[in-house]
């Protein structure tokens, strides 16, 4: 597990290791390079829910406010959704945090940590919309799954598999 503060939530995250995290993925393997590197909280998701919380850059000049009533989706959110998260503090009206199927399981047990540690440590109201989908880029039937349009498109530390191009 993975300790972090999100917004003056502070929280443990459930993650693997980042020794099999980054184990070599063989080619022809069917197990999707994604997957290993969704296991885990990376730096650039803690480092966005940072400077969603603080400001700073594009952030500081829409201030907390352009946040009110809007719509957010995470894409590739892993396992922790740390962007995601923040912005469902700063409040929005839905968040939806992606992945592909192989980390949704563990984002799942992950966000309904956050919103158990959230009712137990802050006053702050989370967004009472935060969903988690499955989405794999290229896929239509995933793309088309998404019904309305987002105000705020979020992405850290993203990437895409050679089997998605």
């Amino acid at each position: 597990s993975f300790e972090v503060e999100i917004m003056g939530v502070r929280m443990s995250f459930e993650q693997e290791s980042r020794a099999s995290d980054r184990e070599e993925i063989q080619p022809g393997s069917d197990r999707p390079s994604t997957v290993g590197t969704g296991v885990i909280v990376w730096d650039g998701g803690l480092a966005a829910a940072k400077l969603l919380e603080h400001g700073g850059g594009p952030i500081q000049e829409l201030g907390p406010a352009a946040f009110a009533g809007k719509r957010c989706i995470e894409l590739g959110s892993g396992c922790g959704g740390c962007a995601g998260l923040a912005c469902s503090l700063l409040g929005t009206a839905e968040v939806v945090l992606t992945d592909v199927q192989a980390v949704i399981p563990v984002l799942t047990r992950n966000v309904h940590a956050f919103k158990k540690a959230v009712s137990l440590q802050s006053s702050k109201p989370i967004c009472p919309a935060v969903s988690v989908v499955e989405l794999e880029w290229g896929n239509e039937k995933h793309m088309s799954g998404l019904t309305h349009r987002f105000d705020f498109i979020v992405g850290c530390d993203l990437i895409n598999s050679e089997a998605n191009a």
